[in-house]
């Protein structure tokens, strides 16, 4: 069942979103999805690299304990313990007297260690070479590289066969490191830096040119020392494409491709999804259609679930202005935006069920009338959250702690506020009877 879902629906990039959006989403009544809960132990998945920087720091650090390095769960390679401090090594015969191995240190088969150099909370690979009075803090060197004498490396990943010449020096100076996820570094295989180079901001870098569709390269060669062989990564864009293939096009189709670039697809789906809501009403067309006409274009315009729940309320929310005059009062707005709620209550619900699609939704509506200024919804916007909870479509933890945590003071606060004192009034009511 799973499989052909994800087939169908190939627009969920991963499985947490498959679960979220087409088991949230569609009937699957009389299916069995079979799971085993794991309450003890250790699991993880490797997708970034700050996850991939974590998941070797709690190996290293016996978190993950069986799976650690000298343990025969993982150990294929010999690797044993040297010295207190989680200090690993397959054997120590290449390494200098003088090198100081810190904590959380693992070293392969085959790799010297030379004079004077210094690592730590750091993988070294099988084969490798570390030259003389080299700084190595948090890194992770794969096999078969070359790093030579007065090198400094920091929060760097290092592919096979890397060859760093003297004095080359990774030291990320800026204190946004989030971009690259607390790796700052990553230097592909057969990337060549130095020697004397210093690289202070992060960056990854790749051995070859990366090449468009078409086969041309894209990516600038970069200069990184005498010796330095290294090609900035960047990554193809479908606009870059499009744009190359298009260069034999006449002015006219240039002109009309300009236009159809204008409206992003988000947009296309948003005004789509209001004009169903308009034909809807006037047609008296069921929730089930409308959420068939819903997904269709979601199908249409490759639009990711999270953003559907984001633009299902807003277009909801939106649809009651199209008809009133700019004079119209708040009472007149919510008289106008009761039936078309009512006539979504099932479609609310097919796409607000779990607790974190329902927080998309309460984030939506104060995106829209706060920062899209639909300032004509703040003194009804408890009423229209009432409605929401009335209708189990809104759970009140999930209000309460958006409330609590989400919202600025000002008018909508105070509005939504008089909705958590009544949540508050009710559970003290309970407890006393």
């Amino acid at each position: 069942m799973v499989p052909s879902l994800f087939t169908e629906n190939f627009d969920y990039q991963t499985v947490d979103d498959l679960v979220h959006g087409v088991l949230g989403n569609q009937e699957i009544l009389g299916n069995t999805m079979h799971v085993h809960v794991v309450e003890d132990g250790y699991a993880a998945r490797v997708t970034d690299f700050f996850t991939y920087k974590a998941v070797s720091t709690d190996v290293l650090e016996k978190w993950a304990y069986p799976f650690s390095p000298d343990t025969e769960w993982s150990n294929e390679n010999g690797i044993s313990l040297v010295s207190f401090g989680n200090k690993y090594a397959v054997s120590s015969k290449l390494f200098s007297k003088k090198c100081n191995l810190g904590s959380n240190v693992v070293i392969g088969d085959n790799t010297a260690i030379k004079y004077g150099a210094s690592i730590s909370n750091s993988v070294i690979g099988n084969n490798c070479i570390i030259g003389a009075n080299v700084s190595i803090r948090n890194c992770y060197v794969w096999d078969n590289t070359v790093i030579e004498d007065d090198c400094s490396l920091t929060n760097t990943i290092i592919c096979e066969q890397v060859r760093l010449y003297k004095n080359t020096r990774l030291l990320a100076t800026s204190k946004d490191t989030m971009a690259m996820q607390n790796i700052d570094f990553v230097l592909g295989k057969g990337v060549h830096l130095g020697p004397n180079v210093t690289l202070d901001q992060p960056v990854l870098l790749t051995a070859a040119a990366m090449k468009d569709d078409w086969g041309e390269p894209f990516s600038a060669y970069e200069s990184k020392g005498e010796s330095g062989r290294a090609f900035n990564f960047v990554q193809p864009t479908e606009e870059s494409s499009d744009d190359e293939g298009d260069g034999d096009d006449t002015s006219a189709e240039e002109d009309d491709s300009e236009d159809d670039a204008v409206i992003p697809d988000t947009e296309l789906f948003y005004n789509e999804v209001l004009d169903t809501l308009q034909r809807a009403e006037k047609e008296n067309i069921s929730a089930d259609n409308i959420i068939l006409d819903i997904n269709s274009l979601k199908h249409a315009y490759n639009i990711q679930i999270n953003e559907v729940n984001h633009m299902v309320i807003q277009a909801v929310l939106q649809r009651p202005l199209q008809d009133i005059s700019d004079t119209a009062t708040s009472s007149q707005l919510l008289t106008n935006l009761k039936p078309l709620l009512k006539l979504c209550v099932h479609v609310f619900k097919n796409y607000y069920r779990s607790d974190k699609s329902q927080h998309e939704c309460l984030l939506a509506i104060k995106e829209f009338v706060c920062d899209q200024s639909h300032d004509l919804y703040t003194p009804i916007i408890g009423q229209v959250l009432m409605f929401f909870y009335q209708n189990d479509i809104l759970d009140e933890d999930v209000i309460v702690k958006w409330y609590e945590t989400s919202l600025q003071p000002g008018k909508f606060k105070t509005q939504v506020s008089k909705l958590v004192e009544w949540f508050n009034e009710a559970e003290s009511d309970s407890e006393s009877d």
